[in-house]
């Protein structure tokens, strides 16, 4: 038998920190969950398991809840099964209890409620159980009472690292796995953090597949989907990768660019459409060049997802001296005046009067800002 499991999604974010190319991220991660849906039909899964935070919250448009269920129906006779995490945790009222009553697709099946739930597959001889750990529940006390249906040859638990030990980044480092030993699941499925990570004590195996979106740069265990593949005694879980978002950034020094083809040759080297890049631009830029970060983002964002600058770079050598102009002319009494300020400036309007310094350099000696 082989299962895939999914989770942190978290279709409907809002993007508070990057407003800019909210539309694209959402947009984005709708096409990766519609690739994780392909895995699991490529891969012939006989279940999907959406363990948690497929939604980033409750407040959801009708458009995102119609993708999810179109995604779904795309299954098949494939049975799933929907979990909530923390993002998109159980409440009364919500979607949750409409999907409970009335599945939206008959083949999803809904681990919904603030205690256990449970939902029966006799065509895989299964019962899969949605334990949810909220604040002030533990995995034990929400155990304790559960029934295992003796007729199923599969048991497989679906539950949620708790928020409070999973810390601020939400690593999800710690789950405890006794309460689950008692009842004698096959395998636990876990939500909870970014990355892929397995838990393993007294002969039992819960993991957590980590978020597809690819939310941890650099990270070797991330962005994938869990295959499970459960065969009579044997279990394995292999993470297998799904193009997600790619974020990087990468530092130019001033003093290595000759022009701005330059500049932007530089910089499309790391070009994808999955690519959310940030530039930094540091060290000395020749106040001839009179640089303009915002017509270079929008020269090139076509080329990535997104794309942001932060300009670092010093528009005057350590020693003013080296600047040469004669101070009879227009533009070597606006450069004496903008030194003079920019010596008795700090911080935010320092910044401010370097910015001004490279465009106002650049309109007085006739040339254009790039």
């Amino acid at each position: 038998m082989k299962i895939l499991q999914t989770s942190g999604f978290f279709l409907g974010r809002h993007f508070e920190d990057n407003c800019a190319a909210g539309n694209k991220l959402r947009a984005g991660i709708k096409t990766i969950f519609s690739s994780a849906i392909d895995v699991a039909k490529d891969e012939k899964a006989d279940l999907v398991i959406f363990a948690g935070d497929i939604f980033d919250n409750l407040d959801l448009s009708q458009n995102m809840l119609d993708f999810f269920v179109s995604e779904v129906i795309r299954l098949e006779n494939t049975p799933a099964v929907l979990f909530p995490g923390s993002k998109d945790r159980y409440q009364q009222g919500s979607f949750w209890d409409y999907w409970k009553v009335a599945p939206p697709s008959a083949n999803l099946r809904i681990l919904a409620g603030k205690t256990p739930v449970t939902q029966d597959i006799p065509d895989l001889s299964m019962t899969v159980y949605g334990i949810p750990v909220g604040p002030g529940q533990t995995a034990e006390g929400q155990i304790e009472f559960l029934k295992k249906n003796r007729s199923s040859k599969y048991h497989i638990a679906v539950t949620n690292v708790p928020v409070s030990a999973r810390g601020g980044n939400l690593t999800g480092d710690s789950l405890d796995l006794k309460p689950f030993t008692s009842v004698g699941f096959d395998y636990v499925a876990v939500c909870g953090g970014d990355n892929f990570k397995e838990y393993s004590e007294s002969g039992i195996k819960a993991v957590s597949s980590g978020s597809p979106l690819g939310l941890s740069a650099g990270e070797a265990n991330s962005g994938g989907v869990l295959l499970v593949n459960m065969e009579d005694e044997s279990l394995s879980v292999e993470l297998k990768k799904i193009p997600g978002f790619e974020w990087r950034t990468v530092d130019i020094p001033m003093d290595t660019i000759h022009n701005i083809e330059d500049l932007k040759g530089r910089i499309l080297e790391f070009s994808g459409q999955s690519t959310l890049l940030k530039v930094r631009l540091s060290g000395l830029t020749l106040l001839e060049t009179g640089l303009n970060t915002e017509q270079l983002q929008s020269d090139l964002e076509e080329h990535f997802l997104d794309i942001q600058f932060e300009d670092a770079t010093r528009v005057l050598p350590q020693n003013i001296s080296e600047v040469k102009v004669h101070e009879k002319t227009v533009l070597g009494q606006y450069l004496k005046v903008m030194v003079d300020r920019l010596n008795q400036a700090s911080g935010a309007e320092k910044e401010q009067y370097e910015r001004s310094l490279k465009i106002g350099y650049t309109l007085l000696s006739g040339r254009e800002v790039w």
